[in-house]
């Protein structure tokens, strides 16, 4: 018998392994330095990995088959008639290459963390992270300071196109860290860190950076300078310029004059503006007018300074959003915030967070072509912009419907700042709108333990633990959380989904209690949250007719929403329950009446409004049910299988896939 290394010298598998290596490695160099220039997302570059690593045991098996002769494609001839050892050897051979090449993709393509596996991050070699410049100076007042550089640096760095650079959002929460480079650079996914600090004295300043490779600890580069405080914007562009260089990024003609551009020569009106900005960037809607004194202050002293008008501009659009009950208050700060993101724009028309604010501006009024095409520009002159990632994930979200292609924004939007929230609970609403609720909940604990204080994880939680009939954990989530629900909008939503999950528990007192808590609200005539919850009450007592009624009131009631599309979202779901009653009542025409006038598309994202959006798909649900009722077995089993077809990624246990598989099955072969 012939040794297994000459047989696999004889079958041409060595030489073929060792050539599809090479290629493989050439491969996965171009895509590591191609894809990052055209922005393809990070998951194409895994998908191509593992593509490669896949077909390596492939290409190993078809080398041992077969051969390239003069004839074409053989399959190889044995040289002697094989023993039954031999060919016991040449299988286990195969296998065992097989087996190690599995593990070899096991390890490259997943780790293991808290007991759980993850998708290795395939970290981009031009991709930085710029850790908060720590405050040396004396006066702990400073700290706006430092980290307004800080977030100065990103910002020039940003400029970069070739540059993945982390956000802000990101970064903060490293302040005072103690955990590694190393550490940091994986969590982040970045290949290097600039750190840093920020002595300020008098109408001097001392700043020290030092780039360092995340991988190997090593630095890269470092260096200190000591100058008079008006140099500050020079000293902020020579950081993103030896950054460049070290990192060995050629920067174009306008990346160099875009960094080398100040918005402002007065230190007064910068000081002021960070200041603001500091400010701003609590996002505490009780700050906002302090913030906005500040900027005015700083336009006050330098009308050019373009800056400080996108940041009255961005907190006027801000409090609309969490004030938007006193329409007549609200519509006075979008006035303001649309003149103040024009001239911001008509100042610096070139800079992207003057073409990002007044898209901000556009999008709020619900104006989202426009607000998408100022998007765009942002991210065609700061390709690391992730909030404008964000915005046009709503934007394909909320006015086209596309779940997919707006989950493909918010993971750009995550990929440049991991710690940004919006588009983690615009992810969820989608995984919402999907059926997919264990998924959901994973998520949304997840991103809770990041940001605990924000009221957005609460109903979308509670909405998924509703779907998974667990009632009692949706309630203590409720009453846990109660601190953080404050003015009058969030806590008639908080009276509303603590009485559905009474309502459910069978505890009517609470449930009465809840739709007194709302009716006693100075605003509740304005809002969807009373008639909801009484109708709701109403469906699971089993009065029909009221909740009919109910429901029939939201359709007609004249209402305030924070978004005008809002009032599509609450009338699908007010036809879904009167649906859902007529069906209780036999009354199946009816109820295909309510079913037959959903909104085209399940745009909108809702979880400010019931909790999350699991009532779009079952329209087809109610249908089939409708057909089923009128025996009509045609369009009831047409219904159900469009049901499970948009539904396709929906969690096998929920009753209504449970039901239509059965009723599927029951109807084959009726004609």
């Amino acid at each position: 018998m012939l040794p297994i290394i000459d047989e696999l010298k004889r079958r041409h598998v060595i030489r073929t392994t060792i050539a599809y290596a090479a290629v493989a490695f050439i491969i996965m160099q171009l895509v590591e330095i191609v894809f990052p220039i055209f922005n393809f997302p990070q998951w194409t570059q895994q998908f191509i990995i593992i593509l490669l690593l896949i077909g390596l045991p492939i290409t190993i098996i078809l080398a041992w088959m077969f051969d390239r002769t003069a004839g074409g494609i053989k399959r190889t001839e044995d040289l002697s008639p094989v023993s039954r050892t031999r060919i016991r050897v040449r299988y286990l051979l195969i296998s065992v290459i097989a087996a190690l090449t599995g593990m070899l993709i096991y390890q490259t393509i997943y780790e293991r963390e808290s007991g759980q596996l993850s998708i290795l991050k395939i970290v981009p070699a031009n991709s930085i992270a710029v850790l908060p410049f720590e405050n040396l100076g004396s006066k702990e007042e400073d700290e706006y300071f430092s980290d307004g550089i800080t977030e100065d640096i990103i910002t020039e760095l940003s400029k970069i196109k070739n540059l993945l650079v982390i956000s802000r959002t990101s970064v903060m929460k490293y302040k005072g860290t103690k955990k590694s480079i190393q550490k940091i650079g994986e969590e982040l996914g970045v290949a290097s860190i600039l750190e840093g600090s920020v002595r300020r004295a008098g109408d001097r300043v001392r700043i020290t950076g030092q780039l360092i490779d995340a991988k190997s600890d090593q630095h890269l580069w470092a260096e200190k300078y000591d100058r008079e405080l008006s140099d500050i914007f020079a000293v902020q562009d020579e950081v993103a310029s030896s950054i460049a260089s070290a990192l060995r990024i050629e920067l174009s003609d306008d990346e160099s004059t875009r960094i080398a551009d100040s918005q402002t020569e007065s230190i007064e009106a910068y000081d002021l503006y960070l200041k603001g900005r500091n400010l701003y960037h609590t996002y505490d809607v009780s700050k906002l007018e302090e913030s906005i004194k500040y900027f005015k202050q700083a336009i006050d002293i330098d009308p050019g300074y373009a800056l400080p008008y996108t940041g009255i501009a961005k907190a006027r659009v801000l409090l609309s959003y969490n004030l938007w009950v006193d329409r007549d208050q609200m519509n006075a700060w979008l006035v303001e915030a649309k003149q103040y993101a024009e001239d911001a724009v008509a100042l610096s028309p070139t800079d992207p967070e003057t073409v990002f604010t007044l898209g901000y501006y556009f999008r709020r009024i619900g104006e989202p072509e426009r607000a998408h095409e100022y998007f765009r520009r942002t991210i065609a002159i700061n390709p690391s912009h992730a909030h404008a990632y964000d915005e046009i994930g709503d934007v394909f979200l909320s006015t086209y419907g596309d779940l997919e292609g707006a989950l493909e924004f918010y993971r750009n939007a995550l990929e440049r700042d991991p710690a940004l929230a919006p588009p983690k609970y615009s992810t969820i609403d989608i995984m919402l709108k999907k059926g997919q609720i264990n998924a959901a909940l994973d998520y949304a604990y997840e991103s809770r333990r990041m940001h605990p204080g924000s009221i957005a994880w609460i109903p979308e939680i509670h909405a998924a633990l509703v779907s998974k009939l667990k009632y009692d954990e949706s309630k203590e989530l409720l009453l846990t959380a109660k601190q953080i629900f404050k003015n009058n909008d969030q806590l008639m939503f908080y009276n509303m989904l603590l009485g559905i999950s009474a309502i459910h528990q069978g505890d009517n007192e609470l449930a009465e209690e809840c739709i007194a808590n709302i009716k006693e609200t100075e605003d509740a005539h304005m809002t969807h949250h009373l008639d909801y919850l009484r109708g709701y009450k109403a469906f699971f007592d089993r009065r029909y007719d009221a909740a009919i009624g109910f429901f029939e009131r939201l359709l007609n009631k004249d209402m305030i929403f924070r978004h005008s599309v809002d009032r599509l979202v609450v009338a699908d779901i007010a036809r879904y329950w009167k649906a859902l009653a007529h069906i209780e009542k036999g009354e199946y025409q009816s109820a295909l009446f309510e079913a037959s006038i959903f909104r085209p598309k399940p745009s909108v994202r809702v979880n400010q409004l019931i909790g999350g959006d699991l009532f779009w798909a079952k329209q087809y649900y109610l249908k089939g049910i409708a057909y089923d009722g009128l025996d009509d077995p045609k369009n009831a089993r047409e219904n159900y299988e469009k049901f499970l077809k948009v539904w396709s990624e929906a969690d096998n246990y929920l009753p209504e896939i449970v039901y239509t598989k059965e009723r599927l099955q029951k109807l084959k072969g009726v004609s």
